[in-house]
């Protein structure tokens, strides 16, 4: 009776660390106060803070940065840390929309190399519109992507037009 009590036990806490690995924390469906209840108690307080942590990350995943990560573990300050990162990232990108510079200060890692490289190509394409506005089309933009290809051709089309302007005068 005892051996399969404490195997019941164990079998309840195993099951109870699966899901947790999982990503779907139950707590052990184990009271006793034994040394295996108490290893049940740990594993369903661990279960239940857990959890939360997991709704929260869900939430970050979908989008939703505004929701702060609670615990002390070094997983939770790890996804604090990668939540701090995408708000400064995301003020960054709303800088950047309302055409404003997108502020001091980077975002480490691909995320923050890829900002960089769209904070580049939009400065580029800036400079190239300042310039096209002041009169002088003789510099092309060096920007990426299509947009920098369809000012490089606005461009081009505005020197051939400036031409054919001064020919004809």
């Amino acid at each position: 009776y005892l051996a399969r009590r404490q195997a019941r036990a164990a079998e309840e806490v195993e099951r109870s660390l699966r899901a947790l690995a999982e990503g779907a924390p139950v707590p052990p469906g184990w009271v006793a106060t034994d040394e295996i209840g108490d290893l049940a108690f740990a594993t369903a307080r661990i279960s239940a803070e857990m959890g939360r942590v997991y709704a929260r990350l869900r939430a970050m995943a979908g989008g939703d940065l505004g929701q702060d990560l609670e615990g002390e573990s070094g997983l939770v300050a790890a996804f604090r840390d990668s939540q701090r990162g995408l708000r400064a990232l995301s003020g960054m990108l709303a800088a950047l929309a309302r055409g404003e510079p997108p502020g001091e200060g980077r975002v480490a890692g691909d995320l923050g190399a890829s900002f960089e490289s769209l904070r580049a190509a939009l400065a580029g394409i800036v400079e190239q519109a300042s310039t096209i506005a002041a009169g002088d089309l003789r510099r092309d933009v060096d920007a990426p992507g299509a947009l920098g290809t369809a000012l490089q051709r606005m461009t081009a089309n505005l020197r051939a037009i400036a031409r054919e302007t001064q020919g004809v005068s």
